[in-house]
C-alpha cells in the first residue's frame, strides 16, 4: 500500500506533514513549510520564519529564467515588469530612466516619446493617458501646440480589408488590439 502525503495549503506556502516538498517547492528553513519558487526572495514574506525573503539567502539566490534581480540584488521580479510604468521593485530600479532607455520594449510594447516607458499598443491613442509625458494620446491637432514638439500618434489608419492597422508611427496587426 503506497503512503500518501499530506500537504495543508495556506495562500502560497503549503504545510508539510512529509520530508519533501512537491516539485517546484522549496522547504522553508523551518523544515515545515515548502514555498512555490516563483514566490522566493519577491519581497513578499510567504514562509511563517521568513527565511524565503532572508537577505543574505536572497543576495545568492539565482532567480528563474523568466525573472531577473532588481539592482539591490536581493528581489526578484518578472522579466516582463521592467520598463512597464509600474515599480515593482523596492528600490524603484525595474523603472530607472537610464535603463530603461537602453532596455528594448517586449513584443507588441512600443516606448513612449520620452523613450524611456514602453506601454502595450493597445494603449496608445485610447483616450487615457499612460506615458508620463502624454505622448500616447498626441492627436496632430496637441502636436502643434506643444512647447516640445512631438509626431502625432493618433491618427490612425485602416485600409478596408486589410488586416493591419496603420499608427503614424507604426502598424499592427488587426488581432493583436482586440
Amino acid at each position: 500500500m503506497k503512503k500518501t502525503q499530506k500537504v495543508t495549503q495556506i495562500g502560497k506556502v503549503e504545510r508539510l506533514n512529509h520530508r519533501k516538498c512537491p516539485n517546484g517547492q522549496v522547504k522553508c528553513r523551518n523544515n515545515i513549510e515548502c514555498i512555490h519558487e516563483p514566490f522566493i526572495c519577491n519581497g513578499v514574506m510567504g514562509c511563517t520564519d521568513r527565511s524565503d525573503e532572508d537577505e543574505e539567502f536572497c543576495k545568492d539566490y539565482k532567480c528563474l529564467d523568466h525573472q531577473v534581480k532588481c539592482r539591490d540584488n536581493i528581489e526578484c521580479i518578472s522579466k516582463s515588469s521592467l520598463c512597464d510604468i509600474h515599480i515593482d521593485c523596492y528600490d524603484d530600479s525595474d523603472e530607472d530612466e537610464e535603463f530603461c532607455k537602453a532596455y528594448p520594449c517586449k513584443d507588441h510594447w512600443k516606448k513612449c516619446e520620452d523613450n524611456v516607458q514602453c506601454l502595450h499598443i493597445t494603449k496608445f491613442c485610447d483616450g487615457a493617458f499612460h506615458c508620463s509625458d502624454g505622448s500616447d494620446e498626441v492627436s496632430e491637432t496637441k502636436a502643434k501646440s506643444l512647447a516640445k514638439p512631438l509626431q502625432a500618434r493618433c491618427i490612425i489608419l485602416r485600409q478596408p480589408y486589410s488586416h493591419m492597422i496603420k499608427f503614424r508611427d507604426f502598424e499592427v496587426e488587426n488581432e493583436v488590439l482586440h
